[in-house]
């Protein structure tokens, strides 16, 4: 009988280290993560949202929690490189919608953290008739 009762305490032991265990694994694998969730700062991700070709315009909307409030330059260039939209923006949240001309085809997104000089870059463009296609960097 005390063989038993020994057996069982250290099979307690073992299921308690297992769960440690596990529990250290998933908080590191979860700390990782939430430290690779954007290049300009490290809670919030820049969001662009296709709404899509409306009476000859590309609409498209950008989204981002700025927590510490730094100076973000937000440029549109076309495929030339020709600057189309150029702004400042220091708020905490940003959410602006964008109109460009259809007939362009293609322009490009840059939004740049100005203190820590990080930038993320979008490529928008026509999809179809009546659609976007937005894909990171170029």
């Amino acid at each position: 009988m005390e063989k038993n009762v020994l057996n069982l305490s250290s099979m307690k032991v073992n299921v308690k280290s297992l769960t440690l265990l596990a529990l250290i694994m998933v908080s590191s694998f979860l700390a990782v993560s939430a430290n690779e969730t954007s290049p300009i700062a490290n809670n919030s991700e820049i969001a662009v949202s296709p709404e899509g070709v409306i009476e000859e315009e590309m609409i498209f909307n950008v989204q981002y929690y700025n927590a510490n409030g730094d100076k973000l330059s937000i440029k549109i260039l076309d495929e030339s490189g020709l600057k189309l939209y150029s702004n400042a923006f220091t708020g905490k949240n940003l959410n602006k919608t964008f109109k460009v001309p259809a007939d362009l085809g293609k322009v490009y997104l840059i939004i740049q953290n100005t203190v820590n000089q990080i930038e993320q870059k979008f490529v928008i463009s026509t999809k179809n008739a009546d659609q976007l296609l937005i894909t990171s960097a170029f």
